[in-house]
């Protein structure tokens, strides 16, 4: 089976249920999203571990779901505060266990915080947006995959000259900009039809700064797994890699997404 025939069978088969638990809402899509940032955590903990760095994986899974349930509180501090905690807690449990004794120790700690804020702190983000519009949670998603997916086609049939070879070599100007005015007609559509309180333009300009964020979460997560000799973060998802791997221009459109409605609205 072709890795094209792959991806297509399991966006059909899992977009269905992502679409029911999200329009369900509540403690399903919590449920949810709480799963894919643990997913998302183990994978980055493995990519580390293929690079023979290992950190206080429990302690940031326990920390990572409660980071993601601050998103039921949001404009709180308690993120930073349980920020906080984790790398105070990794410190001193590396003291008194006697495992402060390699020169990694501190990097180790420093790569557990970084997974928090690259992963959950983001996922946590989706939970006070979905409260407060299902259509902007659909528009997020539509806007990353269809970045996505429009980039790897137009990559693929017209793709000539490299993006970031160094990094990722498949990548491509061609597709990249393809994506870039897809995302931005996306926009543009879901502006002029689905939300008429945004106007067209700015549904466009929208998608084309969804585009370009999240087209630098998948380059810095191929960036990692370039680092870590990694090809993909995991298999669970067939034609698609890991978790990781599918939802790396999430991470950082969900902040600009949630940043720029804040700032419009």
């Amino acid at each position: 089976m072709s890795s094209l025939t792959q991806r297509v069978l399991t966006a059909v088969l899992g977009i269905p249920l992502l679409l029911f638990l999200l329009y369900w809402g509540g403690l399903p899509f919590i449920l949810l999203v709480q799963a894919v940032g643990l997913a998302a955590l183990y994978e980055y903990k493995m990519l580390w571990a293929a690079r023979g760095l290992n950190f206080p994986d429990r302690l940031m899974y326990l920390s990572g779901l409660a980071i993601i349930s601050t998103g039921l509180l949001p404009g709180s501090l308690l993120p930073m505060g349980i920020l906080f905690l984790t790398a105070v807690i990794s410190f001193v449990w590396q003291g008194i266990s006697g495992t402060w004794n390699k020169s990694d120790n501190l990097l180790s700690v420093g790569l557990a915080i970084l997974g928090l804020v690259y992963i959950a702190w983001p996922l946590s983000l989706l939970l006070p947006l979905r409260q407060e519009s299902l259509s902007l949670v659909l528009f997020l998603l539509a806007l990353a995959f269809g970045s996505d997916t429009a980039a790897y086609f137009v990559g693929i049939n017209f793709g000539r000259r490299r993006l970031a070879p160094a990094i990722s070599p498949k990548k491509s100007w061609e597709g990249a900009i393809g994506a870039l005015v897809f995302t931005g007609l996306l926009g543009a559509l879901w502006g002029f039809v689905v939300n008429p309180a945004f106007t067209w333009l700015e549904g466009f300009i929208f998608g084309v700064i969804a585009s370009v964020f999240g087209q630098i979460g998948d380059l810095i997560e191929s960036m990692l797994k370039r680092y870590c000799g990694v090809k993909d973060s995991g298999k669970i998802l067939p034609g698609h890699g890991g978790i990781l791997d599918r939802i790396d221009s999430l991470l950082l459109i969900i902040p600009v997404i949630y940043i720029a409605v804040g700032l419009w609205g």
